[in-house]
């Protein structure tokens, strides 16, 4: 049996978990099941800690749903199809509870639960607005995935210190984001999804926060990339490209977004 601190409890009850999944054929699909197996292994071990967590699901098989659903998910189907318009109603179902601090991380990310609540504390001692985990460095990661990720750290780090002044080298790429409920309304949920829609609308948002005011800051956590992923992801030579446009869409929203915040300025 696990035993968790009162302090990581009480934190956890005062905090929503909102994320987005889509997994059609877990039981066919060898991505699909690896995948949903590190999702439902997210969901148990946040419940079992006493968080709340919201899914917005884009049409995963039922008996996975059913799944989240015995763990205490309050599950909503996807209204409108796209990776930004899924993110924002997470967010909106998230922001529906009446929970202080909203957490948006992709399903996968199971290693990251158990280092969540320390990210937690900064907001509830009013220290930060806005917390980005920092995993670095990214040795448990697929190689091409490393070189992307710290290249597009480095580079968006440099913008914003560039246009905003903003000196912290935040680890964007890391992918959870750790808010008040005013971040993410005024940030997150009101991203109109002027450069793509897609992986950028949890990226663009950071900008606007620091643009806002808002105190963001990066939190070092100790997180390693299950081994179990990283094989299936090793072996598909297509995620090397996909890391790269990554890299290349993600780094041109942020310097468009920080752009016309100066031209307007």
């Amino acid at each position: 049996m696990i035993l968790f601190s009162d302090l990581e409890r009480a934190i956890a009850e005062e905090t929503t978990i909102a994320t987005t999944t889509w997994y059609p054929n877990p039981e066919g699909n060898a991505n699909d099941k690896i995948r949903s197996e590190l999702a439902l292994n997210m969901i148990r071990r946040a419940s079992d800690r006493g968080y709340g967590i919201v899914v917005v699901d884009g049409g995963s098989h039922y008996k996975l749903l059913n799944k989240f659903a015995a763990l205490g998910v309050a599950i909503y189907d996807q209204e409108k199809t796209g990776m930004g318009v899924g993110r924002r109603e997470a967010f909106r179902e998230g922001l529906d509870f009446s929970n202080e601090v909203i957490v948006w991380t992709e399903p996968e990310k199971s290693n990251f639960i158990p280092e969540l609540w320390k990210t937690i504390i900064p907001i509830a001692e009013e220290r930060a607005d806005l917390v980005i985990p920092d995993r670095r460095p990214l040795n448990s990661y697929p190689k091409v995935q490393q070189y992307a990720e710290n290249a597009g750290n480095l580079a968006v780090s440099r913008l914003l210190n560039e246009y905003l002044g903003y000196e912290e080298n935040l680890d964007l790429w890391s992918g959870p984001r750790i808010g008040t409920r005013k971040v993410f309304e005024n940030c997150f949920l009101t991203y109109d999804g002027r450069y793509g829609d897609d992986w950028e609308s949890i990226f663009v948002p950071v900008a606007d926060a620091i643009i806002q005011g808002y105190k963001v800051i990066g939190f070092k956590i100790n997180y390693t990339h299950p081994a179990s992923q990283r094989k299936i992801e090793d072996a598909r030579i297509d995620l090397d490209s996909r890391r790269t446009e990554q890299l290349y869409v993600l780094t041109n929203a942020i310097h468009a977004r920080l752009k016309e915040h100066a031209q307007a300025a």
